[in-house]
C-alpha cells in the first residue's frame, strides 16, 4: 500500500498542470453546458451553426467542451502512462523494483480520484441543476 501511495503521489506532483486544465475544462462544461438546455425558437436558419441545437455562443463554447473532456482525458492517460522513463540507468525501478500489480493499482487509483469523481460530481450537479434529485 506504501508503494501504491508513493506512486499515486508523484504521479500528482508531476501531472498537475495536465490536472489543472482537465479540471477547467470540466468547471467550465457545468457551468456552460446548462445554458444549451433551453428550447430551440424555430427552424434552423439558412447558412447557420447549430452545434447541439443551438447558435448562441454559448451553445457553441458548449459543444467544444463536450469534445475537449474526452481530449484532455486522453492526453493525462497517456502522459501517465508514458510518464516512466525504461531508459538510462539512474531509475528508481532499477534499484527497487515496482511490483506490476501495486503500479497498475496506482495508475488505476489516480484515474479513480482525478478523472471519474470529478466527473461523477459535475454529472451530479447538471442533474441536480436540471431538477432531478
Amino acid at each position: 500500500m506504501k508503494q501504491i501511495i508513493a506512486i499515486f503521489m508523484k504521479d500528482a506532483r508531476r501531472f498537475w498542470p495536465e490536472l489543472l486544465i482537465s479540471f477547467a475544462i470540466l468547471i467550465a462544461f457545468v457551468f456552460v453546458y446548462p445554458s444549451t438546455w433551453q428550447a430551440v425558437d424555430g427552424p434552423p436558419v439558412r447558412g447557420s451553426i447549430r452545434f447541439f441545437g443551438s447558435t448562441s455562443p454559448m451553445g457553441i463554447l458548449a459543444g467544444c467542451l463536450v469534445v475537449l473532456i474526452p481530449v484532455s482525458w486522453w492526453i493525462l492517460i497517456a502522459r501517465l502512462i508514458h510518464g516512466e522513463r525504461l531508459v538510462g540507468d539512474n531509475q528508481f525501478w532499477l534499484t527497487r523494483p515496482y511490483e506490476w500489480p501495486k503500479f497498475l493499482g496506482a495508475k488505476l487509483l489516480f484515474l479513480v480520484v482525478f478523472l471519474y469523481i470529478p466527473f461523477f460530481l459535475a454529472q451530479c450537479a447538471l442533474l441536480a441543476e436540471g431538477g432531478f434529485h
